[in-house]
């Protein structure tokens, strides 16, 4: 969550390692995190938790694609 908080590139991508975390929780909070990434390389990062096991982590995933506002997302979610 710190890192998240930041707002800053290098934070982001030391945030990248948590979204293959095996606690839900903190690839949800990862997927979070890696907001300051530019929209195509959150994109890319996040795409493959669309198809997690856990319920919890598809939606704040979705919602975190949602944040980037990038078309490259759009497709995915529908």
């Amino acid at each position: 969550m710190r890192l998240g908080s930041m707002h800053l590139v290098e934070a982001s991508r030391a945030a990248l390692a948590g979204l293959s975390d095996p606690s839900p929780m903190v690839r949800v909070v990862a997927a979070r995190a890696i907001l300051s990434l530019s929209p195509t390389e959150t994109v890319q990062a996040l795409l493959p938790l669309l198809n997690d096991k856990d319920e919890f982590v598809r939606r704040e995933t979705s919602y975190a694609l949602g944040l980037t506002r990038s078309k490259d997302a759009t497709a995915a979610l529908v």
